[in-house]
């Protein structure tokens, strides 16, 4: 079986799902051994020059650089939203893909439905074909990964703390543990989080145990709670 890992970088209010526009977009395919078989990016032409305004501001800029050497050496193109859409049907239509995966996939999903919705003046509203399901690597991470003495102790050594007190449970901290890089910084590239998401849902896989049917994998937006409540528990033994 095939699974699609995924990653978007966008603009608008993360507050508010309907103003999120993606501008770089990738997805890789893995097989069952979470190889990789296939790898997809792409920046969404509507966005990456219809709002530069945005993308010129202070907090995108310093990656405008890389994305246009990239472009110059013809290894990142510039498409519609419609044609990334139909690209990414045709690969989910190609190897079979019923699992969609991202960190997070609540938000890459709204972001990727508001986007392909808005590209084309709503006939549209769905990114994902009907039939494939999403799943949240970071709520699987919640179940295993993190939910180990290693982690907690991990998180209290290099101070990875929220400013309440809970663990951090970004998928920069998750990437951080398994690699024992407390240092460890996302690219924030779409490609670049694509694959280092696909290492952390493999290690979750390992993690789990055999237990993997009975993990809780949709998207809940409840992942940090969850680590949160363990880790609370963690520190009464």
């Amino acid at each position: 079986m095939y699974r699609i890992v995924l990653d978007t970088e966008t603009l608008g209010n993360v507050n508010q799902s309907k103003t999120l526009r993606v501008y770089d977009f990738a997805f890789i395919v893995i097989d069952e051994k979470f190889d990789i078989v296939k790898s997809y990016r792409a920046l969404v032409a509507e966005t990456w020059r219809g709002d530069f305004g945005n993308m010129s501001s202070a907090y995108y800029a310093y990656k405008l650089t890389d994305y246009h050497a990239q472009m110059l050496e013809g290894k990142l193109e510039v498409k519609t939203m419609l044609e990334i859409w139909q690209d990414f049907k045709a690969a989910c239509e190609e190897y079979k893909i019923k699992e969609v995966w991202a960190y997070n996939a609540a938000f890459d999903r709204n972001a990727l439905n508001a986007t392909i919705e808005q590209c084309s003046n709503g006939f549209h509203p769905f990114f994902a074909p009907y039939d494939v399901k999403w799943y949240c690597i970071q709520h699987v991470a919640a179940q295993t990964i993190m939910n180990t003495k290693r982690y907690f102790k991990f998180i209290i050594t290099n101070n990875l703390m929220t400013e309440k007190g809970n663990p951090k449970t970004s998928a920069e901290i998750a990437y951080a543990f398994l690699t024992k890089n407390p240092h460890y910084a996302e690219c924030h590239t779409a490609l670049e989080d694509s694959l280092i998401e696909a290492q952390i849902l493999k290690a979750c896989y390992s993690n789990a145990h055999g237990q993997w049917r009975k993990i809780e994998k949709r998207p809940s937006g409840k992942a940090w709670r969850i680590v949160k409540n363990n880790y609370e528990k963690w520190l009464k033994e």
